[in-house]
């Protein structure tokens, strides 16, 4: 699967977040309009929570965070994201293992993190959609896109200023760095992180109300 749709294919969630960024300029002596507001928006293992949306002003997608986390008892690598949640729906053909940390949460323990990159979803152009709903499910603007893009080269009609595909592996309490024969508890996470830094395209203005987006 070469595209995601957030919320059918993929969710996860969040939060939605009223950034502080505003685009646009009026044109000097024009009428002023109001300027469209940059929503942050946060998916999370498959869910998505609403927001109330105060005042009128248009609002566009600005950043887009994804992610997916899966616990086990064993070490699995990233093995439980290629085969079952939302992220198993992916291409991972070319995942492969880029490097590795530890860090100390000041317990006597070390943490590891092992990175993962490479896979055909992470390094293939995907455009990401959102769908505006009111509290009871009804449409309340016009969908939101976001052209992220390839992995490898911008282009003029891209959105994206960070794009970000990256799956990783942690493992809590290891006894020592390098070490992590003792260890019992991982989780694989599957990230996905675009953000733009010029106004959108589209935008969508909705009345203050409960609002979700799929």
């Amino acid at each position: 699967m070469d595209g995601w749709r957030i919320g059918q294919s993929f969710g996860a969630g969040v939060a939605f977040v009223i950034a502080a960024t505003v685009c646009g300029d009026a044109a000097y002596g024009a009428p002023p309009q109001p300027l469209p507001v940059g929503l942050s928006v946060w998916f999370r293992n498959g869910e998505i929570g609403r927001i109330t949306l105060v005042g009128e002003r248009p609002r566009f997608a600005q950043e887009i965070d994804i992610t997916e986390r899966i616990a086990t008892a064993s070490d699995q690598g990233i093995e439980p994201l290629i085969h079952s949640g939302e992220l198993s729906r992916l291409d991972w053909r070319g995942i492969h293992f880029v490097e590795e940390d530890f860090r100390t949460p000041g317990d006597g323990t070390f943490t590891r993190q092992r990175f993962y990159r490479g896979a055909r979803w992470m390094e293939r152009e995907s455009t990401f959609t959102l769908t505006p709903k009111d509290r009871r499910g009804r449409p309340a603007g016009d969908k939101l896109k976001f052209v992220a893009g390839p992995d490898d080269r911008f282009r003029a009609n891209d959105d994206g200023f960070i794009r970000r595909y990256v799956a990783r592996q942690i493992t809590f309490g290891c006894r020592a760095i390098g070490d992590c024969s003792n260890a019992t508890s991982f989780v694989a996470e599957g990230l996905a992180k675009i953000t733009r830094s010029t106004c959108a395209s589209t935008s969508f203005t909705a009345a203050p109300s409960a609002f979700r987006a799929t």
